[in-house]
């Protein structure tokens, strides 16, 4: 938990950073910007923290790294076996954990900035307000996720049954739109932070800038997402999930990270040539601030369809024996580092 919360507390500080100096004005940020951003900063962080803690536990305690206590067995035995089966657990847990972090700090934000009454915050109320508070959250967050998660694959585990899904549904509704819809929003966000001053001054805003902006997000999906999307099939491929409609369709290329280094370039040239094929070179900040969401979109889902359906056609081409995570394991017991 130490490193998670240092790993936050940087990655927070800079994200406040700059976006106090895409958002200051004279200064200060606004009081509405503030508590916007503290509870994006919130909903964030459970969002991740929550889907981070779920699947790390499960690996560990698949591949034997994870050896729990006597005591520790005993509160993850199962009470409810009928929850074995049950849907939706991951990403309603992403979404509720993030929904109330961003309600409680939210909250907290708006007590506190009551008593100052200040016009704006400057740069150390504004990162304290969207950094240090949401890094102080990730110790529990994700504690009470791990022992959710952990709690519910025992569950599963325990009964022997298993959970059947048909293969499209599991690749677009378990994995696909969540990631989509996840990318979309994050993307808003950042692009409002990013363009609002050309916005608040009326100024255009240089198709460059709009084409380099996109093509940073293109690699940041590409690398962070999908790596995120893959992580979590391979969990899925050792847990009690049954994919009813047979193997997949072969595929001509498989995902590799090659592409994802490309897509930058490619996303900055398809866009360089947009603007020139429609002789437009700026646009204006609220045109910019919605074209990211398709843009979002469209990588989402074309990256993440790619990278899950490569790894399911990967594992089920080799089987359970060449596994990454069996192998890992096997690894692990023959130099003696499970006992």
């Amino acid at each position: 938990m130490l490193w998670s919360f240092l790993f936050w507390l940087f990655f927070l500080w800079s994200s406040a950073v700059v976006g106090y100096r895409w958002l200051g004005s004279d200064g200060l940020v606004s009081r509405p910007l503030t508590l916007f951003m503290t509870a994006w900063s919130a909903f964030f962080v459970g969002f991740i923290c929550h889907l981070s803690a779920s699947l790390h536990p499960r690996r560990r305690l698949l591949i034997g790294r994870l050896e729990p206590t006597a005591d520790e067995w005993r509160a993850l035995e199962p009470v409810r076996i009928g929850e074995a089966g049950s849907r939706g657990g991951l990403w309603s847990g992403c979404v509720l954990l993030g929904l109330a972090l961003a309600a409680i700090l939210g909250a907290v934000q708006l007590g506190l900035s009551c008593i100052g009454r200040l016009p704006g915050y400057p740069r150390p109320a504004y990162v304290f307000y969207t950094a240090l508070l949401p890094a102080i959250c990730v110790p529990p967050a994700v504690a009470w996720s791990a022992r959710r998660s952990l709690k519910r694959f025992v569950r599963a585990m325990e009964s022997g049954r298993t959970l059947q899904l048909r293969r499209r549904r599991y690749v677009i509704a378990h994995n696909v739109i969540p990631y989509c819809l996840f990318n979309a929003a994050a993307g808003l966000v950042v692009a409002f932070s990013r363009f609002m001053p050309y916005y608040l001054s009326g100024r255009p805003i240089p198709a460059h800038q709009i084409s380099l902006h996109l093509a940073i997000t293109a690699m940041v999906i590409s690398l962070l997402v999908v790596g995120a999307a893959r992580f979590k099939t391979r969990v899925d491929h050792l847990s009690p999930i049954v994919l009813t409609d047979g193997p997949a369709r072969s595929l001509r290329a498989r995902w590799r990270i090659g592409y994802a280094l490309a897509a930058p370039f490619a996303t900055y040239l398809a866009l360089r040539l947009g603007f020139f094929l429609a002789d437009a070179e700026q646009l204006d900040a609220q045109t910019a601030i919605l074209l990211k969401v398709p843009v979002c979109l469209l990588l989402s889902l074309l990256t993440s369809y790619w990278a899950v359906t490569s790894v399911l056609e990967r594992m089920e081409e080799v089987g359970l024996d060449r596994h990454p995570y069996v192998r890992f394991h096997r690894y692990l017991k023959a130099t003696g580092r499970l006992g």
